[in-house]
């Protein structure tokens, strides 16, 4: 009630059923993204609508549109125009504009995948006695408040490790393969599962870095992965656009003497920062030999697939007990 509070959206007291008694009338305003256009689309209408698809397929005359550029404040017009189109008389189309308002209010500062209003015209008014959203998971980070407002269910089971990731903040699918992947971003991470398959190998699973690495985040993705007795090798690219792949280089270094894992990890580093990120690689290698033994470093003069090829190539030559360590086509960390 707070958070509709702040949008201008008052829900009134008096249950719905006794407002009806003396409503002269009702509506049902809707705020989204039209899917054709990308553009703000409001739909309103002088009647209780249930499902939109069926008014606009049966009865297309009771459905106002009206659009918005992405990021154009609602201005009166909208409201109003809306209001018009829909057949309301000139004293309540100023009040069709500020629940027009009011639900754009909502839906952008929410970050709304959508927002519907349910309202009454009383002698008072237009007052709302419905509010239904559905927020965007995405962004839900960016809203700490609406965290008991969530459905925090998944509509399918998670395994255990895929609720572990889920409350470290990390999205993670796991999979059946053998191969962890470790993506530099959900592109990448969808990108890698095909070519892993491509090559022959199995991708142990599907996850987003969600953002800026960081200590935490780093481990967590890590462990994920390490931790998983049926990966048998680790993938991981990162590409660094606006942010710096020495930044990341680090706090995989960090990670892999802390943790000295036992699994190998083939890694691929471009962009911007890539050879300060080369170097400090290779100077860990040379100060950790032991921890880096197991570790393989490729820059961006190794194309993405070739890094992955080594990873399935790797994990092939363990399944037949042979040691894939003693020969390679790699890079090796400190190896030039």
């Amino acid at each position: 009630m707070d958070l509709l509070a702040g949008c201008g959206i008052t829900i009134p007291s008096e249950p719905p059923e006794k407002l009806r008694e003396r409503a002269e009338g009702e509506g049902t305003l809707m705020v989204t993204v039209d899917p054709a256009t990308h553009k703000i689309l409001f739909l309103l209408s002088r009647r209780d609508v249930k499902s939109w698809g069926e008014l606009a397929a049966n009865q297309p005359r009771e459905l106002a549109r009206e659009h918005l550029e992405a990021g154009e404040p609602a201005d009166g017009f909208v409201g109003r125009e809306l209001a018009r189109r829909a057949g309301y008389p000139g004293p309540d189309q100023a009040r069709v504009e500020k629940l027009v308002s009011a639900a754009y209010h909502l839906f952008t500062d929410v970050e709304c995948i959508w927002v519907e209003l349910g309202f009454l015209k009383v002698r008072e008014g237009l007052l709302a006695v419905r509010c239904r959203v559905e927020l965007d998971g995405n962004a839900a980070f960016r809203h700490p408040e609406l965290a008991d407002a969530l459905e925090t269910d998944c509509p399918l089971p998670r395994t255990e490790r895929e609720r572990n990731a889920r409350a470290a903040g990390v999205e993670f699918l796991e999979l059946e393969g053998d191969i962890g992947l470790l993506p530099g971003g959900t592109g990448f991470g969808l990108a890698a599962v095909d070519l892993v398959r491509h090559l022959g190998g199995g991708p142990a699973d599907l996850m987003d870095s969600g953002g800026e690495a960081n200590p935490e985040r780093i481990k967590s993705m890590m462990d994920l992965l390490l931790d998983d007795p049926k990966v048998t090798a680790v993938l991981g690219c990162r590409y660094a656009g606006l942010t710096r792949a020495d930044g990341w280089a680090k706090l995989m270094v960090q990670y892999i003497v802390e943790k000295k894992p036992s699994k190998p990890i083939v890694l691929r580093v471009a962009g911007n920062a890539e050879e300060e990120a080369r170097r400090l690689f290779e100077e860990a290698a040379a100060q950790h030999p032991q921890e880096f033994a197991k570790v393989w470093v490729f820059a961006s003069d190794t194309p993405v697939d070739n890094a992955a090829r080594e990873a399935v190539s790797m994990v092939d030559a363990l399944k037949k007990g042979e040691d894939p360590f003693g020969q390679s086509e790699g890079t090796k960390p400190g190896g030039g």
